[in-house]
């Protein structure tokens, strides 16, 4: 596929490696420095204004936030055709959490604890500036290579600010986004808040200690109903120490799961038992 030209030629696209509905990532070279970066670029049959919106909304949100485990972003522009925006970001050498979760059935606890703390960390920063993820999986968690895992977390194209002034994308609460993470306020089409995120988070912890997803239904409706009605299987007795602290992120009501620090803190906890 043959990249498209930006109106920067202080970039380079080498590769396509990433792509949505909304957007293209594609690796660079930033010739002023010599660095590789990743470049989002938004798709041509994507362009609409909502669309656009988002894209622009994420870039700056992005901006804001300055935490070593959210993607840095390092630049903005238009395609040279002049109306598809695109971002310029840090390029992260290694696979997203799901790839990692399908080249291994489990994960050691010391490998998941440092995951969920990394992810914990990013989130607290992330609501401390009013912003919530909501569309927090697997995919938008990108882990560099190696045994002691480094996180960073990608895609706030589907974030709420919460702070006063901010604009808001959508005119009512609507249902979009993973039903697999989806907490039960967003499957029932209500009001985010910050403990939304740590829903998603319990749900990987989750998965990569017990090998298997909380909630598996034949359709998208089936899950988003687990999350809201049924109870969540209990960890395999081996993880048994974990259960408190997961059970409290995954909770119905918002009001009774922890924030992401304390989540942290009680994973950590766990660990040491």
């Amino acid at each position: 596929m043959r990249p498209p030209e930006l109106e920067d030629a202080r970039y380079r696209l080498t590769e396509l490696v990433g792509h949505g509905a909304v957007a293209k990532v594609w690796k660079a070279v930033d010739h002023e420095s010599g660095d590789v970066v990743a470049v989002k670029v938004v798709n041509a049959s994507a362009m609409n204004r909502k669309n656009v919106l988002r894209f622009v909304q994420e870039i700056e949100i992005l901006t804001d936030l300055d935490h070593p485990n959210i993607v840095q972003v390092f630049g903005a522009g238009l395609c040279a055709d002049g109306d598809r925006p695109y971002v310029v970001m840090e390029y992260v050498q290694g696979v997203n959490l799901r790839t990692r979760m399908s080249m291994a059935a489990n994960f050691h606890v010391p490998y998941v604890v440092k995951v969920v703390c990394q992810v914990c960390a990013a989130l607290e920063h992330a609501h401390g500036w009013g912003v919530v993820h909501r569309d927090l999986k697997p995919e938008n968690v990108m882990v560099v290579s190696g045994e002691d895992p480094h996180c960073k977390i990608l895609d706030f194209g589907m974030a709420k600010i919460l702070r006063t002034g901010a604009p808001n994308m959508t005119t009512k609460q609507g249902i979009f986004g993973t039903p697999l993470y989806m907490a039960p306020e967003r499957a029932r089409g209500k009001t985010v808040t910050p403990v939304t995120d740590v829903y998603s988070v319990g749900l990987m912890a989750y998965e990569m200690l017990a090998g298997r997803r909380a909630f598996e239904a034949d359709s998208s409706y089936d899950i988003m109903m687990g999350h809201v009605y049924n109870p969540v299987p209990p960890l395999p007795e081996r993880f048994s120490a974990f259960w408190p602290a997961v059970s409290a992120a995954l909770e119905k009501e918002p009001r009774d799961r922890p924030d992401a620090p304390t989540f942290a803190r009680l994973f950590v906890e766990a660990a040491s038992e």
